[in-house]
């Protein structure tokens, strides 16, 4: 192209020579031999630029077409790319709802013990908030290290159940069932725990009961079989105990054989409460109970003992409906033994508080203590709360209150509460007691209200 240039410039300038008539005859043979070659190369030379220009155009077309199907494939990528972003967020949602709406609490942490995931029912089991569980030490949580463990042969286990008691604040203890397994990753390497949480407390409140149920049917075919072997030989002693009566009338016999005929009931009324407790009477559905005026009633007839043991009586009764299903005489029962309990508690003075109000149970937990987690989402009670200032409770006492034959007073005989619960099981109701020692005792009871009758 440099040679073409030239050629062209020198031709131009004989061109111009010639044209002003400066060029010499022998000169013009010569630049007609130069004028011929500059112009063949010139010629070539726009040939040569033709076919680079062209060559130029086919690159760039080339480029310009790998250019448009790397971005046809850029564009296909990203799509592809944001499709499995949508995908995983998917993935990802769908999974945080599975956890998150789990119904057993789940925490997964390292393997130095942090806890490095949690859900909603974790945390409620738990009693914190998630994002105090995070990057907090297992063991400060759950009292219980997360480690490899063995089978004692050697042999590592891969899932270690364990149960334990969980205090939480200003709620009751729950007892947890925990499943602890490892999370492994690439190569079957252990990444960290996955701790499965369950409330198992109801389940071990059943299995009390289903045990306590099982002792009562024994001891009721022992009490049936004793209680006649004994009554027989009590009837005797007080029909005999009566005739003596009548045939010596002096004062000192008088006074022996009433003592005689008072223990005699004593224990004709021992054996009864036995059997009671054994086997309590069937409730009649269709009968109906006051509950305003059996706390009333019950409250008159400790008058006097009340008056005698300088009890102050507080009563807030505001309950609306008051009317339960069940039977008035045996619920009678049930108040003047609960009340009665709370007299004797306090020594020498103290203070009654005795109260109903109405009450709508909702929550499910609390339902199916009532046996209604199935039939009712909302079940009206009468509750009834009787508390003292008296000398309390230990845990440990409290613990035993229901069981048969404890009792802490020594001539007791320890199946007043027994039977007060199984007179509340056969209304469908519950008792509660909350105690401290040295601060008194509060006895809440619910019954369901009775179902309204229909006029038709």
């Amino acid at each position: 192209m440099h040679v073409s240039c030239i050629g062209f410039a020198g031709y131009t300038r004989m061109r111009s020579n010639t044209e002003m008539g400066l060029q010499s005859p022998q000169k013009s043979s010569l630049l007609q031999a130069g004028s011929d070659f500059s112009a063949e190369t010139l010629a070539q030379g726009f040939e040569s630029f033709s076919e680079a220009a062209q060559q130029l155009q086919a690159y760039y077309q080339q480029f310009e077409e790998k250019v448009a199907t790397l971005n046809e494939q850029i564009a296909y990528k990203n799509q592809e790319l944001e499709q499995n972003l949508r995908e995983k967020d998917r993935a990802q949602n769908y999974l945080s709802n599975i956890l998150e709406g789990s119904a057993v609490g789940i925490l997964v942490t390292d393997l130095d013990g942090l806890i490095t995931s949690a859900n909603r029912m974790a945390s409620r089991l738990i009693g914190l908030p998630v994002k105090e569980l995070l990057q907090t030490p297992f063991r400060e949580v759950l009292l219980l290290e997360v480690a490899p463990w063995d089978d004692g042969e050697g042999a590592q286990r891969q899932v270690r159940e364990h149960e334990l008691n969980h205090l939480r604040a200003g709620t009751a203890p729950l007892t947890l069932n925990l499943s602890i397994t490892p999370m492994s990753g690439a190569n079957d390497k252990t990444l960290g725990w996955i701790v499965n949480l369950q409330d198992i407390t109801e389940l071990k409140h059943l299995e009390a009961e289903a045990e306590r149920k099982n002792r009562l049917t024994g001891m009721g075919e022992m009490a049936a079989n004793v209680a006649h072997q004994i009554r027989n030989p009590l009837g005797s002693i007080e029909l005999f105990t009566s005739l003596l009566q009548q045939e010596m009338p002096s004062e000192r016999a008088q006074t022996l054989l009433q003592h005689l005929s008072a223990a005699a009931q004593s224990m004709n009324q021992t054996v009864s409460n036995f059997l009671e407790y054994t086997q309590p009477q069937p409730l009649l559905p269709t009968g109906t109970a006051d509950l305003q005026e059996i706390l009333q009633e019950s409250l008159r007839f400790l008058r006097q003992l009340v008056e005698y043991n300088n009890i102050r009586v507080h009563t807030d009764l505001h309950a609306q409906v008051s009317i339960v299903r069940g039977s008035a005489e045996r619920l009678r029962q049930v108040f003047r033994n609960l009340l009665l309990n709370a007299v004797q508690a306090m020594v020498e003075s103290g203070d009654l508080h005795l109260s109903s109000c109405e009450r709508t149970i909702t929550d499910a937990e609390s339902l199916a203590v009532f046996g209604q987690a199935a039939q009712n989402r909302a079940l009206p009670v009468v509750e009834v709360v009787i508390s003292d200032t008296g000398s309390g409770m230990a845990q440990e006492v409290l613990e035993q209150a229901f069981e048969p034959f404890f009792s802490t007073q020594e001539l007791g005989a320890g199946l007043g509460l027994a039977i007060v619960r199984n007179i509340l099981e056969a209304h469908g109701a519950v008792i509660a007691i909350d105690s401290t020692p040295d601060s008194g005792t509060r006895v809440t009871v619910r019954i369901p209200q009775s179902a309204p009758v229909s006029d038709s």
